[in-house]
């Protein structure tokens, strides 16, 4: 169930649940999966009828995905909460407001640590992208 769960197959899990029980059984990994890949449908239905529940994962895993109305859900119905890699692994993938969300709604993991130290490099990355140089470069003279 787990695997049919993180690939979006709601008829699929729906049989194993009703037909199959002993078959059937899932662990968190299936709603922690579904969250990852953006199956909204599928994190309500495990939510509201199965008990395995999810874990941080879950939304760790929206938030590098870029799917924020999977987060707001877990957010709403859930409390396993997330870690500094939501906020890390949004920025890394350029999903600009669930960065901002995160911001507003977990502010004490935007304040971890790991966050500023990537905060700072990704600041070096994109000077260097979008200028083509190493900002320094210019206060110094040097090339």
């Amino acid at each position: 169930m787990d695997r049919a769960a993180s690939g979006g197959h709601l008829d699929v899990v729906k049989w194993f649940h009703h037909r199959l029980p002993e078959f059937g059984s899932c662990t968190a990994a299936a709603l922690n999966g579904a969250a990852a890949n953006g199956h909204l449908q599928m994190v309500k239905w495990l939510h509201a009828n199965r008990r395995e529940g999810g874990t941080f994962r879950a939304m760790d895993g929206a938030a590098a995905g870029g799917h924020l109305e999977v987060m707001m859900f877990l957010y709403s119905h859930r409390s396993d909460g997330c870690t500094s890699d939501a906020v890390v692994n949004a920025a890394i993938n350029e999903h600009v407001e669930v960065v901002q969300w995160l911001l507003h709604h977990y502010p004490q993991q935007v304040r971890h640590e790991k966050v500023r130290k990537f905060a700072a490099r990704l600041t070096t990355h994109w000077s260097i992208r979008l200028t083509g140089s190493f900002p320094c470069t210019e206060l110094t003279g040097t090339e």
